[in-house]
């Protein structure tokens, strides 16, 4: 039995305790957070958890192999670091760090010592994307042409991150995740309406050195809430909604016929989490493992910077 610590009991870190709780070979065992009203809440979730006084303690227990970070981005690195150095396979929530170089070091630190690390990009691990991801390979769209995503609704405006660090970033990661590339450049533009510091919307353009391009609209603004991409061949487009349930997939062929795949039921989460333990077992190889958190984060950070400079392309630096 693989033994999971958490750090982190807000409302996602909730999430991974129900998720683990229906996993086979591994549970959730021990929870740490820096709120105790938190730590109360996951022990309603489960009351079978112990709560551990500090991170040390939780690192310190033996029978923990694994630690899902589930907490404000700024802790990521130094709460993975620490589990690193403390011989723990770690899953981080995305953004997996706030730095590109911190990232790098992270991958380094996994890379010598042998352990799992995840970055937390979940909608790699949706069945539908999966499916998405088959068919650009197969040749079955013809020369993939572009990307159009969306990710919207109305949501909390946080004040540590932008929009483009809590929302863009998965797009950013499904985008370097199909493409299977890094891209040479990328313009943002974005702006705050409520906050007057950080952006609660971003418009963002990424172009590849294929020819592929991407948009990507992220917004805590919108009424209404749209998690949706559309994948533009040369023979066949792709629309992807993450919200429908019974029908998440549309192959639109060239005269214009509309064909519903069968996708299955799974959800991202559980299978990240079935993912995570298979990787710590030596079944699996990660999926989104640091090299694409590099890969991501070398993304964003140019991104970022083409926001500071009010939309000037960046180029991104080799993750």
């Amino acid at each position: 039995m693989i033994g999971i610590g958490l750090v982190g009991c807000g409302p996602w870190g909730l999430n991974y305790i129900r998720n683990f709780a229906q996993q086979k070979g591994a549970k959730v065992i021990r929870v740490w957070d820096t709120n105790k009203e938190a730590m109360e809440a996951a022990l309603r979730e489960d009351s079978r958890l112990r709560t551990a006084g500090s991170m040390a303690e939780l690192l310190d227990e033996p029978s923990i192999q694994g630690i899902i970070i589930a907490t404000p981005p700024d802790s990521h690195y130094a709460l993975a670091k620490g589990c690193l150095e403390k011989e723990k396979h770690v899953l981080v929530e995305k953004p997996f760090t706030l730095s590109l170089n911190h990232a790098r070091e992270l991958e380094g630190m996994a890379r010598a010592k042998g352990l799992v690390v995840l970055a937390g990009h979940l909608m790699e691990y949706h069945p539908a994307v999966l499916k998405v991801k088959r068919y650009i390979a197969s040749g079955l769209l013809g020369e993939l042409w572009y990307l159009d995503c969306r990710r919207m609704g109305r949501g909390k405006i946080r004040g540590d991150v932008n929009v483009l660090w809590d929302l863009a970033v998965h797009d950013i990661a499904l985008a370097c995740f199909l493409v299977d590339s890094l891209p040479l450049e990328v313009a943002a533009h974005g702006k705050s309406y409520l906050q007057g510091g950080l952006p609660e919307v971003v418009f963002l353009a990424l172009r590849f050195a294929n020819g592929v391009m991407v948009h990507i609209q992220a917004s805590w603004l919108v009424m209404n809430r749209n998690r949706c991409m559309t994948v533009v061949g040369e023979e066949k487009t792709v629309f992807l909604d993450e919200l429908n349930q019974e029908q998440p997939l549309v192959v639109y062929e060239a005269d214009g016929r509309a064909v519903h795949p069968q996708v299955d039921g799974s959800q991202p989460l559980a299978n990240m989490c079935a993912h995570f333990v298979a990787c710590i077992n030596g079944k699996a190889k990660p999926l989104s493992g640091p090299e694409d958190a590099v890969r991501v984060l070398a993304v964003l950070e140019a991104a970022q910077g083409s926001l500071n400079a009010k939309g000037t392309p960046v180029q991104v630096m080799g993750g």
